[in-house]
């Protein structure tokens, strides 16, 4: 969107898609795939030959065979899966694909006056996904798959008024529906990259289950209560956050109060306790300190080459010295980070963030060597700071 660009997404579901996998088709993949002659007899007994039944009430019903599909709940089964599909990009030539079980996504991006074009190249692979479907004999549900035109709140209004918004993608000749907001990975994502919808439903989820914890904790030690916070409201409160804590101070407002009140159960503490000494007690730091945080370990693993990260994060945090020759002495430590034309779509981006942040770190804490000693280092500096403010207000 800083560049003036739009970009067009294609959220694909298939049908049954764990059940609907061809035995043979498999096989004949992993083959091709150059798996071991022992591996693939072993994958063959473990698909075929099988049969199910149910039983009810000490009632079993006939067997029937299983020829299709891959055992869901299992290890192998999404890994199978993925195997499956994994030559779709083969197939695609306008777009990229992203791939995960049961979840496959097509994105194209161009310029917004130029958005006729990328909606032909979108609907031109969505046939050819179409045809690679019937070939692997699994089925495209044209009712659950949606699509979602990305050009936020500027590009949006210069796009209204050229008239340029009638946008028809279609799969087999189906129409699909076109969507405002989208549930990603776990990350709900708007047309204008906005995180008001996924707040929402973050904001429910977290409220129940502090719900749940004032409820039991009566019969709780306080060691106990910190246990339910880590290991199950926590890990709901930051999932994804390095993507979606760029929302608005509202939001932000609205998580952080929901972290206050698990501290208040926790502590049992009054209603007006100041959070500030709450979380000191408990050796916490605001949520949006904690996704900074999670952000620079990103960083600190691409920078430190020995943590074999994926090469599209080396490209959105590249070093100094991956973009240019000139040998410095901190080249290595140091990011170069992107320019940016607008505050509100260029510098809201990850990439942007995260460098800027990096960067304000001092070259002794980049340096650490373990990311487990630069982890700690990073959180007791944040946690000083936060105890020495607390200093200074009394």
């Amino acid at each position: 969107m800083d560049k003036d660009e739009v970009t067009l997404m294609a959220f694909v579901d298939f049908k049954k898609a764990f059940d609907l996998i061809d035995h043979q088709v498999l096989l004949s993949k992993l083959h091709l795939y150059r798996v071991a002659d022992s591996a693939i007899k072993w994958f063959t007994s473990y698909l075929t030959g099988r049969s199910q039944f149910v039983t009810i009430d000490g009632q079993q019903s006939s067997r029937l065979p299983v020829n299709h599909g891959v055992p869901q709940g299992s290890v192998l089964g999404p890994i199978l899966f993925l195997l499956y599909v994994n030559d779709i990009p083969l197939h695609l030539s306008h777009s990229s694909v992203d791939i995960f079980p049961d979840d496959t996504t097509l994105s194209a991006s161009t310029h917004w006056n130029d958005i006729p074009s990328m909606v032909h190249d979108i609907n031109c692979d969505l046939a050819a996904l179409n045809q690679w479907s019937i070939q692997n004999k699994m089925s495209i549900n044209d009712e659950k798959t949606k699509f979602m035109l990305i050009s936020g709140k500027r590009l949006e209004k210069k796009i209204l008024e050229k008239g340029n918004m009638d946008i028809a993608v279609k799969v087999d000749d189906t129409q699909i529906t076109e969507v405002n907001c989208q549930k990603l990975l776990g990350v709900t994502i708007s047309n204008r990259l906005k995180y008001e919808e996924h707040i929402d439903r973050l904001c429910r989820k977290l409220s129940k289950q502090l719900g749940l914890l004032k409820h039991i904790s009566p019969y709780l030690k306080k060691q106990q209560r910190e246990l339910y916070f880590n290991s199950v409201i926590k890990p709901t409160m930051m999932y994804g956050s390095v993507i979606w804590d760029n929302c608005n101070a509202e939001c932000f407002q609205r998580v952080l109060k929901l972290q206050k009140r698990a501290a208040r159960i926790i502590l049992d503490a009054e209603k007006m306790a100041p959070s500030i000494v709450m979380f000191n007690t408990l050796n916490w730091l605001p949520f949006t300190k904690e996704s900074l945080i999670k952000r620079i370990m990103l960083a600190y693993k691409c920078v430190n080459s020995a943590y074999n990260t994926p090469s599209y994060l080396n490209s959105l945090l590249a070093r100094n010295s991956e973009r240019h020759s000139r040998n410095t002495r901190y080249s290595n430590l140091n990011m170069l980070c992107p320019i940016y034309n607008r505050k509100t779509e260029g510098a809201r981006t990850f990439t942007v963030r995260t460098i800027i942040d990096w960067n304000k770190l001092d070259l002794n804490v980049r340096s650490i060597h373990s990311a487990f000693s630069f982890r700690r280092s990073i959180y007791k500096q944040f946690l000083d700071d936060q105890k020495c403010a607390n200093r200074l207000q009394r």
